[in-house]
């Protein structure tokens, strides 16, 4: 079974997303459903101004409410022993119609402009799922995230300027927060090899 469910934080700071994973993990005991795949994020991982490499033996030690929320319900799901669940935290998504550089163009003043990127394509990310299965991988957490990490401001002003989109500018004065997030784990145990870098 694969959860792929965001936790709807920011339309529901109110909500109660382990709640809803811990009622779907009990109906997954009574299933007879023995392989998880949860779908969770790399913001599990707190941005910091030391710009820390995070690979998956580090703690998920984000403080957002979101990270909280993922955080529970991968424990949740990790904690069953009616089943085995492996973890993958994609980094943010690129792939066809879908880039982050599309909300950021021709905005002023962004943040964290010398925080690395950490991004994955649409099919790096089913490719990463379906290699899970195929290599019986469980139970794991992976970090997901193509190996390339330029900085925001570099990455997003020339994939702007490629995709002839309006430039944005970035606060320089503003101390950079942000994370390098490794994938080495995921390379080590599916050896997998990533089908997409981020330029392209």
């Amino acid at each position: 079974m694969i959860i792929d469910i965001p936790p709807g934080v920011r339309k529901d700071p109110e909500v109660n997303f382990v709640g809803k994973i811990g009622r779907l993990s009990s109906q997954i005991e009574r299933s007879g459903v023995k392989k998880v795949i949860f779908i969770s994020a790399t913001s599990v991982y707190e941005d910091m101004d030391s710009l820390p490499v995070y690979s998956e033996e580090d703690l998920a030690n984000g403080t957002a409410e979101n990270s909280k929320q993922l955080k529970g319900a991968e424990e949740i799901l990790k904690n069953s022993e009616a089943f085995e669940t492996s973890i993958i935290r994609f980094g943010g998504l690129i792939g066809p119609g879908r880039h982050p550089v599309n909300y950021l163009s021709g905005k002023i003043d962004l943040k964290d402009a010398e925080g690395p990127v950490n991004l994955i394509h649409l099919e790096d990310c089913i490719g990463i799922i379906e290699a899970t299965i195929e290599k019986e991988a469980w139970p794991y957490t992976f970090n997901a995230v193509a190996p390339d990490h330029p900085t925001r401001k570099d990455y997003y002003s020339k994939i702007a300027e490629e995709k002839g989109l309006a430039s944005m500018t970035f606060d320089n004065n503003l101390v950079s927060k942000g994370k390098v997030i490794s994938s080495k784990e995921l390379q080590k145990k599916l050896r997998y090899e990533f089908l997409h870098d981020i330029w392209h």
